[in-house]
C-alpha cells in the first residue's frame, strides 16, 4: 500500500524503527475502526481523537500518507475484511467509519498547513525536539513555547513539571496526558501526577459549580440565603408540569392554556416581601405555573400574570433550586401573598421556541446518520429533514430512567452535558427514501433526552432551511439552520438571487457576442458588487454556495474574454506604432485591468522582430515587461548598445521615463 519495505518483525532500542511504527499504526487502526463502528465520535472523546491524529502524524512520517492517498479509511477497510466475520457490524458501519475517517483527514491536512511551519522552526530552534510526536496538537507550539521559559526554575525544584503547569498544557493547549509526559521527559522532568490530578478535579468542581449556578439560578441566590428562607418555611417547590401541556386545535393551531394558582412568595432586592404594590420589580414565586425556565439551550417564557388588583408583565423566570421566580413588572395594583394568580405565557415566542428545538432534534439525528457535513452532505441532510417534516411524524414524549435509556441505544447525547437519574425523551421515526445508501437502516429516529418543550408533529415545523455551514475549531462543523417564517423568507430570497444570477449570465453572454468590452468591464464590476451585497441577505446554503461558483465562473469567463481583447489592442498598438514610425526603438507600455501572460506579450514583441523593443504591461500597479533585439544586433555581441538604444537615460539600473 505504501511502497515501504515490508514488515520484518524487527525491534530497536529507542522504538523508532520502521517496524515499531508498522505496530502502532495496525493497533490504532483497529482501535479507531472498532470506536467508530460502536458509535463514538471523536468530538466526543478526546482519546479517541488524539489517537487518530497520531496514526495521521505516523503515517504521514513513515509511510507517505497524504491528502487524498493512503489514509486511516484504507486501514479501516482492511480491518473489516480481516475481523468482519466475527464482527459483523465492522462491515455495516464502514461506510459511516470511512465518511468519519475522510472528515477528520481534511481537518488534520487543514491544521499541518499552518501548525507545520511553526513547529519546523520550533524544531530548528530547539532540536531535542524533533522525537516529540505532538507536532499535530493545533497549539502544541505556543503550549511549549509557555513552558520553556519555567524550566530552569523546575529543574532546581527537584526536575519536576508542576501539576497546574501540566494541567494548562492540558487544558489550555490541548496536550493529552501522555504527550505531556513524552515533553517532560525530553526536558529531564518528572510530571506530578498528584498535582495534576489535584488541578484537574479543581476544574471539574468549577465546571460541575457552574453547571449547577446557571441552573439553579444561583446569580439570584448569591449567598445562598433566599434558597435557605424559602426551604426554611417549608414553602414547596414550584409544579411546572403544565409547560407541557398544549394541545392544537383542529385547525392544527396551538393552544396553550393558562394555569390558575396561588401566589407562595415575593422577592425584592434578594428579600422576601409579604406585598407589594405600584410600579416596581417583583420576582413572584408561585405553587403551579406553565412558564419554561431558560435551560437546555431553549429560551425561558415571558408572558403575564394577573391577580384580581394587579398585572404584572413577566420579562424572565429564573431556577432557583426548583423554585421558579417569575420576574417582571408590576404595572398597576397590589400583589400579596396568598393571592390567586392566573399565568399565560407569550404563545408566538414559546411557539418559535418549540419550532427552532424540534428542527435541531431532526438535524442531530440526521448529521448523525449520514456524518460529516459540506456543499454536498448539507443537501442531503436538508433533503432528509424536509422529507421528515413532510411525512407529518409525530413526536412523542416519555419519562424513562437514564440508564433505562442507555440500555435502548440510538440515542443522541449533547456532550458534557449532565444528565439526571430521571429524563423526558423525545423520540419520532420517518421512513428513508430512496437514497439510503449502503450500510444505512431505511428509516430515520430521533430519540433525544430533553427536558425542552417541543412540537408535537413533524409538519407543524413548516418550511425548513440551512442557512449556513461553517468551520468551529479543528475538526467542527457549526450548522445553522431556519423555520418558520425566517426560512421562508430565506427561501424567497434564494428564489429572487438565482433568478438574479440568471440574469447576470444572460446579461454577459450577449455582450460577449456583441463583442462589447466596456459592457463587459462594466458588468464584472456590478456582478461583483451585487455578490458582496448578497453576503448580508438571509439565503439557504445551497443557494450561497450556487451562486458563489456561479459568480466565481462567470467572473473566470470575463477576465478570460476581456484579456483576449486586451491581447489584441496591444498587438494592434505595436503594428500602428510600427506604421507610425518606421525605424528606431519602440518603447510602449499597456495599462489594462486584466493583465497579460508571458506568451501574449512574446506574440506582440515578435510583431517587431527586426527592431528594439521594449513593451510593458501594467495591471493593479505590477508591470510585466519583455525586452527583445534584433537577432542581427545580439549576433553582433551589441546587447548594451540595443539596450541604451531603448533606453538611453539607463544609468545606475535606471531607466528614465520616456514619452
Amino acid at each position: 500500500m505504501s511502497g515501504r519495505p515490508v514488515y520484518s518483525g524487527s525491534f530497536s532500542r529507542d522504538n523508532q524503527c520502521l517496524d515499531t511504527a508498522y505496530r502502532v499504526l495496525a493497533d490504532h487502526a483497529r482501535m479507531v475502526t472498532v470506536c467508530l463502528a460502536d458509535g463514538m465520535f471523536p468530538q466526543e472523546c478526546y482519546n479517541l481523537n488524539h489517537i487518530i491524529k497520531r496514526s495521521l502524524s505516523i503515517g504521514c512520517k513513515h509511510f507517505g500518507f497524504t491528502r487524498g492517498h493512503g489514509g486511516l479509511g484504507e486501514l479501516a477497510r482492511v480491518v473489516a475484511e480481516t475481523l468482519g466475520q466475527a464482527y459483523p457490524e465492522l462491515m455495516t458501519q464502514l461506510p459511516r467509519i470511512t465518511t468519519v475517517l475522510e472528515h477528520e483527514e481534511e481537518a488534520f491536512y487543514d491544521t499541518q498547513k499552518d501548525v507545520s511551519r511553526g513547529w519546523k522552526n520550533l524544531v530548528m530552534e530547539r532540536p531535542e525536539l524533533a522525537s516529540v510526536t505532538c507536532y499535530h496538537v493545533p497549539r502544541s507550539v505556543e503550549g511549549i513555547e509557555d513552558m520553556l521559559p519555567h524550566l530552569p526554575k523546575w529543574r532546581e525544584r527537584g526536575n519536576t513539571l508542576p501539576g497546574d503547569a501540566a494541567h494548562k498544557l492540558y487544558a489550555t493547549y490541548g496536550f493529552s496526558i501522555a504527550l505531556i509526559n513524552e515533553l517532560a521527559q525530553v526536558y529531564g522532568l518528572v510530571v506530578d501526577e498528584e498535582g495534576l490530578e489535584a488541578a484537574m478535579e479543581e476544574a471539574r468542581q468549577r465546571a460541575r459549580e457552574g453547571q449547577v449556578r446557571a441552573y439553579y439560578g444561583m446569580g439570584v441566590n448569591k449567598d445562598g440565603r433566599l434558597l435557605e428562607d424559602l426551604q426554611a418555611s417549608n414553602i414547596p417547590l414550584t409544579d411546572d408540569s403544565a409547560k407541557y401541556l398544549y394541545n392544537t386545535d383542529s385547525q392544527g393551531r396551538y393552544e396553550f392554556p393558562p394555569v390558575e394558582t396561588n401566589i407562595l412568595a415575593l422577592v425584592v432586592d434578594g428579600s422576601r416581601v409579604e406585598r407589594i404594590r405600584g410600579s416596581a420589580t417583583v420576582g413572584v414565586i408561585l405553587k403551579a405555573t406553565n412558564f419554561y425556565h431558560e435551560s437546555g439551550g431553549q429560551d425561558g417564557d415571558t408572558g403575564w400574570l394577573e391577580t384580581s388588583g394587579a398585572q404584572l408583565r413577566v420579562s424572565s423566570v429564573d431556577n432557583i433550586g426548583g423554585y421558579l421566580i417569575h420576574w417582571g413588572l408590576l404595572e398597576h395594583g397590589e400583589v400579596a401573598v396568598g393571592d390567586t394568580a392566573v399565568v399565560r405565557i407569550s404563545e408566538m415566542p414559546r411557539l418559535g421556541c418549540m419550532r427552532n428545538h424540534t428542527a435541531t432534534h431532526l438535524l442531530n439525528s440526521v448529521i448523525k446518520t449520514i456524518t460529516g457535513v459540506s456543499c454536498q452532505t448539507s443537501s442531503r441532510a436538508h433533503h432528509l429533514i424536509k422529507s421528515w417534516i413532510a411525512q407529518q411524524c409525530p413526536i412523542h414524549r416519555r419519562t424513562i430512567g437514564f440508564q433505562e435509556l442507555l440500555q435502548e441505544g440510538s440515542v443522541t447525547l449533547v456532550p458534557g452535558e449532565v444528565y439526571p437519574y430521571s429524563v423526558h425523551v423525545i423520540s419520532s421515526r420517518a421512513r428513508r427514501d430512496s437514497a439510503v445508501q449502503e450500510g444505512e437502516v431505511g428509516y430515520l429516529e430521533s430519540r433525544e433526552p430533553c427536558c425542552g418543550t417541543h412540537l408535537l408533529n413533524t409538519a407543524h415545523i413548516g418550511t425548513f432551511v440551512i442557512e449556513s455551514v461553517s468551520k468551529a475549531g479543528q475538526s467542527n462543523i457549526r450548522i445553522r439552520g431556519l423555520c418558520g417564517e425566517e426560512a421562508a423568507r430565506a427561501e424567497s430570497n434564494g428564489v429572487a438571487a438565482l433568478q438574479k444570477m440568471r440574469e447576470w449570465e444572460r446579461l454577459v453572454n450577449e455582450a460577449m457576442s456583441a463583442g462589447a468590452k466596456d459592457r463587459l468591464l462594466h458588468l464584472d464590476q456590478d456582478i461583483k458588487e451585487w455578490h458582496a451585497g448578497m453576503s448580508a441577505k438571509l439565503l439557504p446554503h445551497l443557494v450561497r454556495c450556487s451562486i458563489s461558483q456561479a459568480v466565481e465562473d462567470l467572473a473566470r469567463l470575463l477576465k478570460k474574454s476581456i484579456r483576449v481583447d486586451a491581447n489584441v489592442e496591444m498587438a494592434n498598438e505595436v503594428k500602428d506604432i510600427m506604421s507610425r514610425q518606421p525605424a528606431g526603438a519602440i518603447i510602449h507600455l499597456v495599462e489594462t485591468d486584466f493583465g497579460t501572460s508571458k506568451p501574449k506579450l512574446r506574440q506582440a514583441t515578435k510583431i517587431a522582430k527586426d527592431r528594439p523593443i521594449l513593451l510593458m504591461v501594467k495591471t493593479n500597479g505590477i508591470v510585466m515587461a519583455r525586452c527583445t533585439l534584433p537577432e542581427a544586433m545580439a549576433g553582433q555581441g551589441s546587447l548594451s548598445t540595443g539596450v541604451a538604444q531603448l533606453c538611453p537615460g539607463l544609468t545606475g539600473g535606471m531607466c528614465r521615463d520616456t514619452p
